[in-house]
């Protein structure tokens, strides 16, 4: 399940993460290595699916992780968190690829959600990649004139 949040041009969005997803975020978020400056949860969710797009055949390696583990757990509970708006864009193509389509089974936005941040925590990519990938994506979105500006709902 996934809502924008305060309107339809708000930067971020709300969304689900499986309890296990979140719970590994959460020890990134409290991390020693998490400052200077110290990141939020849509900027290690961003991070988290930065490097899973980044790697090859990234739909294939969301998908086995959705088909394998995550139906397993289908009925787990959820956090709720902001994702930006653009990793929201990004997920929605995931949704409406040919792997989440009939004979498939159909996996909602918060599943495949999770499963990114399920592919980078089995990867065990260490916290210092993690971060540094939330600095570049910062930086991007700094460039792009796409940052928030006064919140995440501006």
């Amino acid at each position: 399940m996934v809502r924008v949040t305060r309107s339809p041009n708000a930067l971020a969005v709300s969304a689900y993460v499986i309890v296990e997803e979140h719970e590994w975020l959460v020890s990134l978020l409290r991390d020693s290595a998490n400052a200077s400056p110290q990141f939020r949860m849509p900027d290690l969710i961003g991070a988290c699916l930065s490097l899973v797009f980044e790697a090859q055949d990234p739909s294939s390696k969301i998908f086995a992780v959705l088909r394998s583990d995550l139906v397993l757990r289908g009925t787990s509970q959820r956090r709720q968190e902001q994702i930006w708006r653009a990793d929201f864009e990004r997920l929605q193509e995931v949704q409406r690829s040919a792997h989440n389509q009939y004979p498939h089974p159909n996996f909602s936005l918060d599943l495949i959600l999770s499963a990114c941040i399920a592919v980078t925590r089995k990867s065990e990519t260490a916290p210092s990649q993690l971060f540094q990938r939330a600095r570049m994506n910062t930086a991007q979105r700094a460039r792009s004139g796409s940052d928030w500006q006064g919140g995440y709902g501006a």
